[in-house]
């Protein structure tokens, strides 16, 4: 039987341990702000890119401004199957950017 790999829930971004407030929400802008300045070094002008996200507090636009993105779209689909503890209905935002 294969064992589970480590879990390193500390250094998830966004963790639900990190909790809600403002500061929260601010900290998570700032490290996803310096992950994809990280990325945009090694991409081409035009490129596509499609992140998966709970953004439900619409801060990806922002992002995007704040990188040289261009939101293109944003498509909100439903997450059925759900196997947390809360059953509650959740849904994902699929974000298209194109770096400019």
């Amino acid at each position: 039987m294969l064992s589970s790999p480590p879990r390193y829930d500390e250094l998830e971004i966004g963790s639900a341990s990190k909790g809600r407030s403002k500061k929260a929400v601010e900290e998570y802008f700032e490290t996803m702000v310096q992950v994809f300045k990280n990325i945009n070094k090694n991409l081409k002008s035009g490129v596509n890119i499609f992140i998966v996200v709970n953004d439900k507090h619409n801060i990806y636009e922002k992002i995007a401004q704040e990188v040289g993105f261009d939101l293109v779209d944003t498509f909100i689909r439903p997450v059925t199957m759900r196997t947390e503890r809360n059953r509650k209905d959740f849904f994902e935002s699929i974000i298209h950017f194109v770096k400019l």
